[in-house]
């Protein structure tokens, strides 16, 4: 990997990485190229020398918005860059980072507190998230021995959507802050709302009472009607509405959140 004249000669794959370039609008196949990279490289770890049970996972993020919406280019992100987003279950992001940079030089580089796969033309950001980013997100993740590096699974469209319209504000679960760029989550939500119009936005109970209190970030950053939105969300989990209205309460579950706004 050529990045640097003077790199070249180096021994040391952590100094070489220190000229590896962000990698500039990607294409799909880049991406796809480097998840398999991360995957493939997650299945060859020493689980038990980590103290870590091997997780279940599903890709998340602008790659699986590009899975079911081929129009969807990378080059919305922020100065031409994509991470690759990867829910996790049953396991310590911080312990894999580290492992996966010690176990494989040539292929990863951590910076800070952020780790990057080196490809052909750069370097790519890996993002770990855990399943209490998204409550839902289980549904969608698969046991990390039965899953094919080249063929790997996405987070479903209507639960991806869900995490779209709460990264819309900064969302807050636990102690994980999200604060991404809101434009560009909001437009792949409209993406995938059109994409599956039919389709039922089963939400938690905090999601709920979050998208309610910034309906109105909701509406600039989507640029579709909160009510458009109400028509498809449904909340699974017993709640009272007046949290959300300051009038109405129910018991019944599940309802649309339509009929308290």
């Amino acid at each position: 990997m050529d990045y640097a004249e003077d790199s070249a000669d180096e021994d040391c794959a952590e100094i070489q990485h220190r000229n590896v370039p962000d990698l500039q609008y990607p294409s799909k196949e880049e991406l796809m190229d480097a998840a398999s990279v991360v995957i493939r490289s997650l299945q060859q770890l020493d689980w038990r020398e980590i103290g870590e049970t091997p997780p279940n996972l599903a890709i998340t993020g602008g790659l699986a918005v590009m899975h079911y919406c081929p129009d969807r280019l990378p080059s919305i992100a922020h100065n031409g860059r994509e991470d690759i987003d990867i829910v996790l279950s049953n396991t310590q992001g911080g312990r894999i980072r580290l492992a996966l940079q010690y176990e494989f030089p040539e292929e990863f580089v951590n910076q800070e507190i952020d780790l990057f796969v080196v490809t052909p033309r750069g370097k790519v950001k890996v993002d770990f998230k855990w399943e209490v980013y998204m409550e839902s997100a289980s549904l969608s993740t698969v046991p990390l021995h039965e899953i094919s590096p080249e063929d790997p699974p996405f987070m479903n469209p209507q639960t991806l959507t869900v995490s779209k319209l709460l990264s819309l504000s900064g969302h807050v679960v636990a102690r994980y802050v999200l604060f991404e760029r809101p434009w560009n989550h909001g437009i792949d939500a409209l993406r995938l709302v059109r994409r599956f119009d039919r389709s039922t936005l089963t939400l938690a109970k905090f999601q709920a009472m979050h998208i309610y209190k910034e309906k109105d970030k909701l509406e600039r950053y989507t640029t579709m009607p909160y009510k458009q939105w109400a028509k498809m969300m449904e909340v699974e989990l017993r709640v009272s509405i007046s949290r959300l209205t300051k009038e109405r309460s129910t018991q019944g579950k599940p309802f649309k959140l339509l009929d308290y706004v």
